[in-house]
């Protein structure tokens, strides 16, 4: 189940409404993020439903269904990690984090984002290089630039980035607090 994320209150200055205005920005990106991953998993059960049935019930196989099948997950991965973030769903230790006074907890937390936008700025960078890279060569089975696909990556880590550094900015500015769930 999804854990809805609410809306926080920034000042009610210049500065509030600047980060007002980028939390909904981030929501457009997720909502978008949303539709992507829906579109691309649909693509892929549909692809996969084609390529069993052409086997098996044709017996004449669809050479591209299984390439760019797992081409497109990877691309959804990377659609999915800055809506983990948003929604506060990624895997957190909470046994460390649950014995942190309010204070540590706030402090933990906004250590995570940092981290975790550095990492996503790097994934962002490297993955444009490779992206480009990639885009002299074409994938076995389809008249298609490997590159393509591997753009997930920059387009990925610069979503998840924009998601953390929203999240920090709410956790200093905007009053939304830490929540990490312990494993029961």
């Amino acid at each position: 189940m999804r854990r809805r994320v609410s809306l926080p209150t920034y000042p009610a200055n210049g500065f509030g409404t600047a980060l007002g205005a980028y939390d909904g920005v981030v929501r457009i990106m997720v909502r978008v993020a949303e539709l992507a991953t829906f579109l691309i998993a649909s693509f892929i059960t549909i692809a996969m439903i084609l390529g069993v049935f052409f086997r098996f019930v044709l017996n004449s196989s669809i050479g591209w269904t299984e390439e760019v099948s797992s081409l497109l997950l990877s691309v959804m991965m990377f659609t999915v990690v800055g809506i983990g973030f948003h929604e506060r769903i990624h895997i957190g230790v909470g046994i460390i984090f649950d014995r942190l006074p309010y204070a540590g907890r706030i402090a933990a937390d906004v250590v995570l984002h940092m981290v975790s936008a550095f990492f996503f700025l790097v994934v962002c960078i490297t993955g444009q290089k490779v992206a480009e890279i990639g885009l002299g060569m074409t994938l076995a089975t389809v008249d298609l630039p490997r590159g393509l696909f591997q753009y997930a990556a920059p387009i990925g880590g610069g979503f998840a980035f924009l998601v953390c550094l929203n999240n920090i900015l709410k956790v200093l500015w905007g009053g939304d607090r830490p929540h990490i769930e312990s494993a029961d």
